[in-house]
């Protein structure tokens, strides 16, 4: 399969190659093939690479022994994340954990997450949507800039009370460096709600 290229541009490897021959003929300079394939190869993302993901920081975090922000990336299921106390009221909020997938753009196609589930799990995340830091236009003149840097790049995803894995696609694919992973709701919300609903 060819390389993955930046999808702003639009064009696949083959049809950037071509692109960069023409403008090259087009300025009458006569570019060596190897050439035009380094030119491309500034264009090139990767898949992510789960070995280089990382755990930046999170909006808030417990200070109960044995739930550190590094639990995230930690598959066992015995240690995991908690936001701070009173962060999800009621089981709902806007918690986040901000992950640097890589050094450089890389493509991201899935997102996987296990949770303790219920009675283990009250606290574990019910509902989710991943987002990506755009920034913002440069105020014109003395402007205030407006608006949330952070723009969704997912659905809302519901997280099943159940062990395993679950995995969710994009849909289109992402190039992205940085992204957050926002908790909407955790599991209790659930329980909360057919309280109310039965009352």
């Amino acid at each position: 399969t060819e390389p993955l290229v930046v999808l702003e541009l639009g064009f696949s490897y083959t049809e950037l190659c071509s692109l960069t021959q023409e403008i090259s003929e087009a300025k009458r300079i006569e570019l060596p093939l190897e050439i035009i394939d380094k030119i491309a190869s500034f264009f090139v993302v990767e898949p992510v690479n789960s070995s280089t993901v990382q755990v930046v920081r999170a909006s808030s975090s417990s200070e109960q022994h044995g739930h550190p922000l590094s639990a995230v990336l930690d598959p066992s299921l015995s240690n995991w994340w908690i936001s701070g106390p009173g962060s999800m009221l009621h089981g709902r909020g806007r918690e986040f954990v901000e992950f640097q997938l890589s050094n450089k753009l890389c493509r991201l196609q899935q997102f996987s997450i296990q949770i303790p589930p219920l009675p283990m799990g009250p606290l574990s995340v019910r509902q989710l949507r991943l987002e990506k830091y755009q920034p913002p236009p440069r105020p014109q003149q003395s402007q205030p800039q407006q608006g949330d840097p952070w723009i969704p790049i997912s659905p809302i995803w519901t997280v099943e009370n159940k062990t395993g894995w679950q995995t969710y696609t994009l849909n289109p694919p992402v190039d992205v460096q940085v992204i957050r992973v926002v908790c909407l709701s955790n599991q209790i919300s659930m329980i909360i709600e057919q309280m109310e609903n039965s009352n």
